[in-house]
């Protein structure tokens, strides 16, 4: 072979090898990028042995609770058209609305089937580290709520 060749073949397999690395970082990144289960977000600050007990919940939770977040989403934006539009359709509005209500109740019912699935099983400290991520202002009532300068005081 001359060296011609042997530089074609060189310069094809640093493509292949560089697009294997390409293939392998962005699947990486993609699969970092799935969204988190249900409720998981605010186990974590618990330990890590209870949050690895709890996830097979909060997966098995995912199938039940995602479709329902895509569907709110969707109503959300059914919602938008509707208020985009130049003249207001009333019926076309109290029709989105309602699918928005009944969705978001849909959705508010298996949080809370969930939670009460979840809450049970944890220790007082771990419920209380659960609530202040659900509940941020109202989670530590050892701790005053910030208040908004814009507001009037409490």
């Amino acid at each position: 072979m001359t060296k011609r060749h042997w530089l074609h073949l060189l310069l094809v397999g640093s493509l292949a090898i560089n697009l294997m690395a390409a293939g392998a970082l962005s699947a990486r990144w993609v699969q970092e990028r799935r969204p988190e289960p249900p409720m998981a977000w605010s186990a974590r600050e618990l330990p890590p042995a209870t949050r690895q007990q709890l996830q097979p919940v909060f997966e098995e939770a995912r199938s039940t609770i995602a479709p329902l977040r895509r569907s709110l989403r969707e109503q959300e934006r059914d919602l938008r058209e509707v208020l985009r539009r130049e003249d207001i359709d009333l019926g076309a509005l109290e029709s989105a609305l309602q699918s928005l209500r009944e969705t978001s109740q849909a959705y508010q019912r298996e949080m809370h089937r969930l939670a009460l699935e979840v809450l049970p099983t944890l220790t007082p400290r771990e419920r209380r580290m659960v609530m202040h991520r659900l509940m941020p202002d109202r989670g530590r009532p050892d701790q005053p709520r910030p208040q908004r300068p814009d507001m009037p005081p409490r």
